[in-house]
Parts: C-alpha cells; structure tokens; sequence
C-alpha cells in the first residue's frame, strides 16, 4: 500500500470531486499518485456517479492510502462537493484536480516552487486543452506574474481551474460561493479585491 512517509506532515490536499467521469479516472487518478512530491493526501468526494466511478475510486482506496474517500448520499453538485473537501483537507497546500484531466507527474514539485520563489498566494500552470488524445493537445498560455494575471482577469479567468494550487487559508478564507457558473472566475476575482497574489507557473503542467 502506499501511504504518506511517516512523521511528516502533509504538504498538499488534492481537492477531487468525480462525477461519471470512469472513462477518464484511471488516468487522472495515475498522474496523481505518481506525482514526484508524495507527501499528499487526495480527497475524493464522488457524487452518486451512475457509471462506475465509484468502483474505481473504492480500487484505488483500497491501494493507495492517502485517498480518503467521502461517497455522497446524494447529488451534491460541485460547489458542495469542493467546500466539503477544503474543509476537511490537512495539508499546507489544496490543489485542484478533476477526473478527466491529467496533471504531469511534476505539477505540484514545480507549482509549489513557484508559488514559494515568487511569494504567492494561488497558482495555476502553463496548459495543453485535449479532446480525444493527448496528442491532439492544444497549447494555451496565461500571464505568470500577478500583475499579468490581474489585468488578463479584466477579461477571462487567468488561470484554468482544474489546475490551481494554493495556500489552505485562501481557500478557507474564501470557500466556493454558490453561483450557477464561473465558480472559479469569482473566487480569483474576490481573491485578487483581497490582495491575494496569484500567478501561473511557466511549465506545462497540465493537461486539461
């Protein structure tokens, strides 16, 4: 089994909500658990999937132990299923992570690095947008500094949301608020009014 190396604290809380996503979820759940920083614990909060998604989380429960699994009763919806989660998670970091997309096994090594290099409170990465194979990946690329992606906000969100690591009491101090869409536009534009510092790290980490 794997688990979190003994006597040390856990560095980041992987915030995962899954619904019918088991086409994809062997593979995101891979590129989780291989990520070269291990000191993680991965939050699943499955939300009454139809399909067998809660089959696969139940498998990788039982193989890896750092997942801590929460199996709604009902439909929650994401907003729910993710403030359930920030509340519950441990580490000194949340990360974002959803069942059909893949972070490289380096994303969170190299966004903590970021983050701390450049005294950050939130922050994303460089992307590639896939349909069908990773292959057919498109790249997509955000504002690094705080500055740049407090001016592309004016806009668009600056950072993709799936991939976002921050510090636990920004996610805390914020939570998810409960609008129809743009959950993550709002909370970087509430972030960014509180003067909170959010950038992007220059790598690809992400496939989305």
């Amino acid at each position: 089994n794997i688990k979190v190396e003994d006597n040390k604290e856990i560095q980041v809380s992987v915030i995962m909500p899954v619904y019918n996503v088991e086409k994809y979820l062997d593979e995101a759940l891979q590129s989780i658990i291989k990520q070269t920083l291990s000191n993680i614990e991965i939050i699943i909060v499955e939300d009454c999937s139809n399909d067998n998604t809660r089959l696969i989380v139940e498998k990788y429960s039982e193989i890896d132990e750092r997942i801590v699994p929460i199996y709604n009763k009902k439909n929650e919806g994401l907003i729910r299923c993710l403030n359930k989660a920030i509340l519950i998670a441990k580490g000194k970091y949340i990360a974002r992570m959803d069942g059909d997309d893949i972070s490289d096994i380096n994303r969170f090594v190299e966004q903590v690095k970021y983050l701390e290099n450049n005294d950050m409170d939130l922050v994303g990465s460089q992307c590639y947008y896939f349909y069908a194979e990773k292959a057919d990946g498109k790249e997509i690329r955000y504002p690094t500094s705080d500055r740049g992606c407090k001016k592309f906000l004016k806009y668009s969100s600056a950072l993709a949301h799936p991939a976002w690591l921050g510090k636990k009491e920004l996610f805390l101090g914020l939570q998810y608020r409960n609008i129809e869409t743009c959950e993550d536009y709002d909370f970087l534009i509430r972030a960014s009014v509180k003067g909170y510092k959010i950038g992007n790290a220059p790598q690809h980490l992400f496939y989305y």
